[in-house]
């Protein structure tokens, strides 16, 4: 059913409009038609989004209920008629570093140094660190440098390397093995000739 008019004529008791009886019965209709409305009607919400939490809680009689928002340490809510903000008011109150061999908590005011150490220079710029490895002499530095597999040179020769005492007798022993009888005044410098 519609929501019916009540005829209140062209000027006050003039006769054309609906009489006190005709008026109230209208009335009457039309708040039950509002009670029938809301009664059938069903009324719900949801939250929106895939993540989060939400704030809608149920719906109980017709009455939807919402979750409070509390602001929780460090935290500040202020809202106008369009929305709701959660602002920062006291930023971290600690972070956790992790490195490949332990970890610190950095908090309350305190600060995390990162610092170069030989071949490693550290920068700042903005809200971004740089560590930067300088390569150059890194290998010259390492007094027992080790090889962790095979050498390849890449078709390049090898230059400035000393056998040492132990290598030449290997391969001076190698030889009298072979015939070739070399035993004397043989040089690094020959032996990789040979």
């Amino acid at each position: 059913m519609a929501i019916q008019n009540i005829n209140v004529g062209n000027i006050a008791n003039d006769g054309t409009g609906d009489d006190l009886r005709e008026a109230f019965i209208k009335v009457n209709a039309n708040f039950t038609e509002v009670d029938s409305r809301i009664a059938t009607g069903v009324l719900s919400a949801t939250n929106r989004g895939v993540t989060g939490e939400g704030i809608y809680y149920d719906n109980i009689s017709n009455t939807l209920q919402f979750k409070r928002i509390i602001p929780g340490a460090n935290t500040q809510i202020t809202s106008n008629n369009d929305s709701i903000t959660i602002s920062s008011t006291g930023g971290l109150t600690s972070i956790l570093v992790l490195s490949d061999n332990g970890s610190v908590t950095v908090g309350g005011g305190n600060y995390l140094g990162i610092e170069g150490r030989q071949n490693i220079n550290t920068a700042v710029s903005g809200q971004t660190v740089f560590i930067d490895v300088d390569p150059l002499n890194l290998v010259q530095q390492d007094v027992t440098p080790m090889l962790g597999g095979p050498l390849n040179a890449n078709q390049q020769n090898i230059l400035n390397v000393f056998a040492g005492q132990a290598a030449q007798d290997i391969v001076l022993n190698t030889l009298e093995l072979l015939g070739f009888g070399l035993k004397t005044n043989v040089t690094s410098e020959a032996l990789f000739v040979l």
